[in-house]
């Protein structure tokens, strides 16, 4: 959350906006995937001593052994990485973005953002859509809003310095 001087209220938001123009790697959460592991292992178990026929109960223990297995990586491997240019976030799959293809951080059940990307319209395609990142990486959902927000502020202030002046129109 910003203060009134418009500064990051979270200090640990704070410590890593000073780290900009980065890269930054944050890391997801591991209590929440944890408690999934554990959820979909205990459904799992609850299953196979349920089921007295062997076949029904092969099918669903498979199925809950992947889907044990997909939270399991996503406990050991989600990141999110700010730089200059834009992010990645990678959690069961890798997402890139860039700074110029992204807007209106918000805090909902997670960190919400609207994606804009120019290019496909000239494909006929879809040119935004909502997205979210997936995990809060150690902070708050509003504190990572802000630092998203932030971050993204700054990375496009310097891109807006480093462009070369409008030539002068001649007569």
């Amino acid at each position: 959350m910003l203060d009134k001087h418009g500064r990051l209220k979270s200090d640990k938001a704070a410590r890593l906006l000073a780290a900009y123009p980065g890269p930054v790697t944050l890391k997801a959460s591991r209590t929440g995937w944890i408690m999934i592991v554990l959820a979909v292992a205990s459904t799992a178990l609850c299953i196979l001593a349920g089921v007295t026929k062997m076949a029904a109960s092969a099918f669903e223990m498979g199925f809950w052994a992947l889907a044990a297995g997909g939270a399991s990586a996503l406990c050991f491997g989600g990141t999110l990485q700010l730089d200059r240019n834009g992010f990645q976030v990678t959690l069961l799959t890798r997402k890139q973005y860039l700074w110029t293809e992204v807007c209106d951080f918000r805090s909902t059940s997670g960190v919400k953002f609207n994606v804009v990307r120019p290019r496909l319209r000239e494909f006929g395609g879809l040119a935004s859509s909502n997205d979210g990142l997936g995990d809060n990486f150690g902070l708050k959902a509003e504190e990572l809003a802000d630092l998203m927000e932030s971050w993204q502020s700054a990375a496009l202030d310097d891109q807006a310095d480093e462009r070369p002046p409008a030539p002068a129109a001649s007569e």
